[in-house]
C-alpha cells in the first residue's frame, strides 16, 4: 500500500469492530483511507449502499482498485464538498463512518491523514458542523477521537451540532486512549426536522429551558423547550401565551409558533446589554434606557409581570439600536406589576457604569421617582422617571 494512504492501524480495527455490529442502509465511510471501514460494511446484509470518500486521490484510487463490489462507490471529496453538487447533492446516510485525523498539529509529523488542526479537533468541528444535513432523521455516527482530541471540546461540539451521544468502545494504546462514540439526532431535532426546521443547533441553556436555533422558511429562528431535569411545569406554554400578548403591543421577539411543549420565535441578533452599555456612548445608552423604561411601563398597564427587571442583563438584547426583552417563561399576571420599579433598581445598581459614561443619575431622584410612580402609576409618574435619565 502507499505511504500516502493511512495504513489500516489499531484504532482503524477498534472502529471496523463497531462498523460490524452497528452499520446499516446507507452508509458513507468518510476520510476512507485504505477503505477498511467501508469492506466491513459491505459484509452486511443490512447495507444497502457504500459510498467512500477521501480527500487523497491516491485513497480514491486504491479502494477503487482493490475493492470489487457492486455496492460501492469512490468520489474524491473534502468532507461534504461531494455531496453539494451534482448527482449527489443532498444524498443522506443511515450511517456515517469517520475515523478523522485527531491529533494536534506537531510540525515534526505533518502528516495530512494524522493531524486534525492546530488543537487536533477542527476537523471533527468541520465535519460536525455539515453532518446534520447528511444523516437522516433515526440514522447514526460512528466517530473514533483520541483522548489527545480534547474529549471535552469534542463532546462539545457533539452537543452544539445537535446531537446526543453513547460510548461504544474504548482503548489504551500507549502514549492515548481511543474512543468510538455513536452519534444520533437529539430528541428536538428528530421532532422538528418532520416540521420543516433545518441546521438545527443547540445554543444555550438556563434552569427551566434548553434554546436551540434552526433555520424555518428562509429566516433563523429560537426554539425554546423544556430542559429535561427541570421540575417547573408549564413555563414554556406560559412563555409562548405571554409573547403572543406582548407581540401586539411591539414587545418581545416575534412569535411563530407555540406548542404546549416548545415556542419558536424569530432569533435576535445583537448584543446581550450587560456586554452593550460599557462599550457604548452616552448618546446611545440615554435613548435605550427611555426605551427599557418605556417597555417595562407598557407591561404594567398590562399587568404583567415579567421579573427579573432589575437585572435585564442577559434577557434583554440590543439589536439596531433598540432593545428586545427575551426568556417570558417566568412572566405572570399582576394587579400590581413592577416593573418600572424594578428597572430603577437597575439604574442604581449600575450606577457606576452610567458614570463613567457621563451620565450623572442621583439615586435619590430615582427612589423618589419610583415610589411616586409605585403609588400611582400614571403617566405623569412615568415620566418623572424618565426625567431622572433626560437630565444626568
Amino acid at each position: 500500500m502507499k505511504k500516502s494512504i493511512y495504513e489500516p492501524r489499531e484504532d482503524s480495527l477498534l472502529l471496523s469492530d463497531q462498523v460490524r455490529k452497528n452499520a446499516k442502509g446507507v452508509v458513507l465511510d468518510m476520510g476512507t483511507g485504505s477503505g477498511i471501514q467501508a469492506e466491513a460494511a459491505l459484509e452486511l446484509r443490512q447495507v444497502e449502499r457504500v459510498i467512500a470518500v477521501d480527500k487523497n486521490p491516491a485513497a480514491v484510487k486504491h479502494c477503487k482498485r482493490t475493492i470489487k463490489k457492486r455496492k460501492l462507490e469512490c468520489y474524491v471529496s473534502d468532507l461534504f464538498a461531494v455531496f453539494k453538487k451534482g448527482k449527489l447533492k443532498g444524498t443522506q446516510f443511515d450511517t456515517i463512518i469517520f475515523n478523522p485525523p485527531y491529533l494536534p498539529a506537531d510540525k515534526n509529523k505533518p502528516d495530512m491523514a494524522l493531524i486534525g488542526g492546530k488543537k487536533g479537533y477542527e476537523v471533527v468541528e468541520r465535519f460536525l458542523a455539515d453532518a446534520p444535513h447528511h444523516l437522516k432523521t433515526g440514522g447514526s455516527i460512528l466517530l473514533l477521537f483520541s483522548n489527545l482530541t480534547n474529549r471535552h471540546k469534542v463532546e462539545e461540539l457533539i452537543k452544539l451540532n445537535g446531537f446526543e451521544f453513547k460510548q461504544l468502545a474504548s482503548s489504551r494504546q500507549f502514549f492515548e486512549e481511543l474512543f468510538i462514540y455513536q452519534l444520533a439526532k437529539n430528541e428536538t431535532a428528530q421532532k422538528l426536522e418532520p416540521m420543516g426546521f433545518s441546521d438545527i443547533h443547540y445554543l444555550d441553556e438556563g434552569q427551566r429551558g434548553v434554546i436551540f436555533t434552526a433555520m424555518h422558511n428562509g429566516r433563523k429562528v429560537a426554539i425554546k423547550i423544556k430542559k429535561p431535569t427541570s421540575e417547573a411545569e408549564g413555563r414554556v406554554r406560559n412563555e409562548g401565551r405571554t409573547l403572543e400578548l406582548v407581540n401586539k403591543h411591539g414587545l418581545g421577539p416575534k412569535l411563530l409558533m407555540a406548542k404546549p411543549d416548545l415556542v419558536v420565535y424569530e432569533f435576535v441578533e445583537g448584543v446581550f446589554l450587560k456586554d452593550w452599555l460599557p462599550k457604548a456612548r452616552k448618546a446611545q445608552i440615554k435613548p435605550l434606557l427611555r426605551d427599557l423604561l418605556h417597555q417595562g411601563f407598557v407591561l404594567d398597564k398590562l399587568g404583567v409581570a415579567k421579573e427579573e427587571m432589575h437585572r435585564p442583563l442577559k434577557n434583554a438584547i440590543v439589536a439596531k439600536n433598540k432593545v428586545v426583552l427575551i426568556d417570558w417563561e417566568r412572566t405572570h399576571q399582576s394587579k400590581k406589576a413592577h416593573n418600572v420599579t424594578q428597572l430603577c433598581q437597575f439604574l442604581m445598581v449600575w450606577r457606576d457604569v452610567l458614570t463613567k459614561k457621563g451620565m450623572r443619575i442621583k439615586d435619590k431622584d430615582v427612589i423618589e421617582a419610583a415610589k411616586a410612580y409605585k403609588q400611582k402609576p400614571s403617566d405623569t409618574t412615568f415620566n418623572a422617571v424618565v426625567k431622572t435619565i433626560d437630565k444626568s
